[in-house]
């Protein structure tokens, strides 16, 4: 299963149901890739935050109108600990660098 910069739109408090949820519908050595926007200077600046990494970014890509979408953005390591604590084992992880933006990955097996 693949989740390609989705996670860091649902909030810390659902989290631990999503990714149980996940682990629940992967067959056993089942594997799950996933990326989410890294929390640093170059991203807080478009924050519009309501807490430590969380806020608000405006959005339009793709739609006629600018919208304000949800961001939980990650700190180094908080998303290997989320998925070791749905139960998977990490087989890899790491930040891919983009200009000043930072993405963590992590490939984790059920």
């Amino acid at each position: 299963m693949i989740s390609i910069a989705a996670l860091h739109h649902v909030p810390r408090s659902l989290m631990g149901n999503v990714l149980r949820g996940v682990h629940d519908v992967l067959s056993p050595g089942g594997l799950f890739v996933a990326t989410v926007w890294g929390c640093n200077e170059t991203t807080l600046r478009r924050l519009r935050p309501i807490g430590d990494c969380e806020g608000y970014i405006t959005w339009s890509y793709g739609i006629n109108k600018s919208v304000a979408r949800y961001y939980r953005l990650y700190r180094e390591g908080e998303l290997e600990s989320e998925v070791l604590s749905a139960g998977f084992t990490v087989v890899k992880s790491g930040a891919i660098r983009i200009g000043g933006f930072i993405n963590y990955y992590v490939v984790s097996r059920k």
